[in-house]
């Protein structure tokens, strides 16, 4: 079973998220804030994250940032909801696998390519 941290600021979010990566065949941990989820990330990596680009302390480049750094391998797909292609550009040069814009789709389309593939 793969394992996936989903990080963002908003409950709703990563409660639906979860419902649906569990669904899935995931095991999920969620986090609200980017400095939970560095703690998550020194307890256990999972295989994948789910990565709020704006959160209130730790931007999500700087967990990105963190997260290769220590888990080169990880699977990390970035999510906000502005469409900004500098953001995006920075994410990819971070490591980033994929990048997602709010509002999103809840089928396996959408999230094919950066965690069914």
């Amino acid at each position: 079973m793969r394992s996936l941290l989903i990080v963002d600021d908003e409950e709703k979010i990563r409660h639906m998220l979860a419902r649906f990566f569990e669904t899935r065949g995931f095991s999920t941990q969620m986090a609200a804030s980017g400095t939970e989820a560095l703690e998550r990330l020194e307890q256990q990596a999972p295989d994948c994250l789910l990565l709020d680009i704006r959160m209130p302390d730790i931007s999500g480049l700087e967990v990105l940032k963190a997260a290769k750094a220590r888990y080169p391998g990880i699977t990390v797909v970035m999510v906000t909801a502005m469409d900004d292609q500098d953001l995006a550009r920075q994410a990819f040069e971070l490591g980033a696998s994929d990048y997602v814009t709010k509002p999103f789709g809840f089928d396996d389309q959408y999230w094919a390519s950066a965690f069914f593939a």
